[in-house]
């Protein structure tokens, strides 16, 4: 739910004029509540194609906002959708909260954030809700980062758009690209405002290490911040070559919803390739219970269309009997099959172990969930799992 963010910047929009304070009395409460009716007196309003926000409201120390996720039905979701779903909820303001300018007027005032997600039935979905005190745990973490760098162990990687480094040259504009004042998730907004405008090759300095759904923030050579779409953006140094790939890929013409789903999958390939698999050898099967919920997402995008189209062709070309067509529907692999077998069935693997020698190559074919498949010379030669 990453284009919450649009609607957080919007309500700041409204309510950041007001005086900065160190608590909040009697007087100031009721002067912030008269700001909340101002804003409530537009809502319910559409924020996005995805998003109606329709009542924000002061209790105690917390401002609460109520959402409505207007395509989402939470029973067609299972609890590992929902926990990713509140966790990257909770991930993106509390890092807004804690770390950005534009949230300091909540945290300076001592006031929490709650965010009140219901589906398109309006039955509740989730909740989640930041306070300083969370701050307090990303510098924690922060250092505990630092700490096992210096280590040298293994850190865990998070999905990202695209990082920066302390290198602020390393990202360039495609062409020529457009700054926003807010996130522009929903281009109709009265709300945004061309700030600044990018010509094709400029350097362009990232503000944060991540983008937040399919848009980067920015600080513009007049140093303000501004916020621009990150699949604008390159690190290849070669900008004519960059863009041919982005015009071979189609994203100018792209969809917002395969934008965003492009940003959420592109650092794992198998989830296209997955989804693509289950379509090659026919749709005549539950779209809501057999095959993973981002799939539905996926469906009719150029994204799965075009690995689809790549898979038909491969089955094309290997011919497989009719038994051995059975077998890979089903996903099962048999000693004897050749390696393009494995590939339709099993999909690509997560990493590849070949050793050649005079008479033979040998492969182990290492897939999730500790399977291992071997192969002599490109036939499968043992599976282990």
């Amino acid at each position: 739910m990453k284009y919450l963010s649009n609607l957080v910047f919007i309500v700041l929009g409204l309510l950041y004029s007001a005086e900065a304070m160190a608590e909040l009395s009697a007087q100031q409460r009721s002067n912030f509540n008269l700001r909340l009716s101002q804003v409530n007196a537009t809502y319910p309003v559409m924020i996005d194609s995805n998003t109606r926000a329709d009542k924000m409201w002061l209790l105690g120390n917390t401002v609460y906002l109520q959402l409505t996720g207007v395509n989402i039905d939470v029973s067609a979701l299972n609890d590992d959708d929902k926990n990713n779903l509140t966790s990257k909820m909770f991930s993106m303001l509390r890092n807004q909260y804690c770390k950005t300018d534009e949230f300091s007027f909540f945290k300076s005032n001592g006031l929490n954030l709650s965010r009140i997600l219901n589906d398109k039935n309006n039955v509740y979905l989730t909740e989640i809700k930041v306070s300083s005190e969370d701050c307090e745990l990303v510098d924690i973490n922060s250092k505990e980062d630092t700490k096992e760098s210096i280590t040298n162990k293994p850190q865990q990687k998070t999905p990202e758009i695209i990082k920066t480094t302390k290198d602020e040259s390393k990202y360039r504009a495609l062409f020529d690209v457009v700054a926003y004042n807010y996130p522009p998730y929903d281009l109709g907004s009265p709300v945004l405002e061309n700030v600044y405008q990018y010509k094709k090759g400029d350097y362009i300095k990232l503000a944060y290490d991540m983008c937040e759904g399919y848009v980067c923030q920015v600080v513009t050579p007049l140093g303000s911040k501004a916020w621009v779409y990150g699949h604008k953006l390159t690190d290849n140094d070669n900008i004519d070559k960059a863009l041919d790939e982005f015009n071979s890929l189609g994203m100018g013409n792209w969809s917002r919803v395969e934008i965003t789903i492009w940003n959420d999958i592109k650092s794992d390939p198998s989830k296209i390739e997955g989804c693509a698999l289950k379509l090659l050898y026919g749709d005549d099967f539950n779209k809501e219970t057999d095959w993973p919920s981002y799939c539905n997402r996926l469906s009719k995008t150029k994204l799965l269309d075009s690995k689809l189209k790549e898979l038909q062709s491969s089955l094309s070309d290997l011919s497989p009997s009719d038994s051995e067509l059975l077998k890979m529907k089903e996903g099962k692999i048999w000693i004897g099959a050749k390696a393009m077998h494995l590939s339709l069935s099993w999909g690509t693997p997560d990493d590849v172990n070949s050793t050649i020698t005079a008479h033979a190559r040998k492969e182990q074919w290492v897939y999730s969930g500790g399977n291992y498949v071997y192969l002599t010379n490109g036939i499968v030669t043992a599976i282990q799992n």
